[in-house]
């Protein structure tokens, strides 16, 4: 309920800030890096974390200098990955990984620091909705049977929710462009199937278009 609830509120903020002084509003398109694992593993584990890129796209509102809104639509991936036991065929790598891949909605309250407020710090909530829950092995030649790391959707929730932390800073600023660069933390509330929950590092560069009547 509490993930639903948060996937709500962030949708019903896209179509508020929608209505809002276009002056002070701007469309942008962000992407990077997300590394994220489950709670299953040590965070500072390098070798059990599912590294790929994400993407979104942002909309953001300014209501003073130094504090602004953000939320959007983002293409979230989590997931992870670890050694299996099959049997493989010589310099082949053996590993499974699970992709857990979602729709998300954040919104997140940015703190801009500075005479010119390039620097912001950042906090805030999102919610998720499932598009895919997978796992991917390679083919193995002997070893434990491969239906035995097979994955059952239907045990991950198909609407989620979580908490963002993150620094960014401002590198281009211009009449109506800006070019930004984040790394946040994203964490969800509780866990996202029955037996963990799950978190993801994210570098991202990100180009934002301000709106003026």
């Amino acid at each position: 309920m509490k993930s639903s609830s948060i996937f709500l509120t962030c949708l019903l903020l896209i179509l508020t800030i929608g209505d809002l002084d276009a002056q002070q509003l701007s469309i942008g398109l962000e992407t990077g890096w997300s590394s994220s694992l489950s709670s299953n593993f040590e965070f500072t584990s390098t070798r059990n974390r599912r590294n790929t890129f994400k993407a979104g796209v942002n909309l953001s509102y300014s209501l003073r200098p130094f504090l602004s809104l953000t939320t959007g639509f983002h293409y979230l991936p989590q997931g992870y990955k670890h050694p299996t036991c099959h049997s493989e065929q010589e310099g082949v790598t053996n590993q499974l990984i699970t992709k857990l891949d979602y729709l998300s909605l954040p919104l997140i309250a940015n703190l801009h620091l500075g005479s010119k407020k390039r620097l912001f710090f950042s906090g805030g909530i999102y919610g998720a909705y499932k598009i895919r829950a997978v796992r991917h092995h390679k083919e193995r030649i002997g070893g434990c049977r491969i239906s035995d790391f097979g994955i059952n959707s239907k045990d991950v929730r198909d609407v989620s929710g979580g908490a963002i932390v993150g620094i960014g800073y401002r590198v281009i600023e211009m009449e109506r462009v800006q070019v930004e660069t984040k790394l946040q933390g994203w964490k969800s509330f509780g866990k996202i199937d029955p037996y963990q929950s799950s978190h993801s590092l994210q570098f991202t560069v990100g180009v934002n278009y301000r709106l003026n009547k």
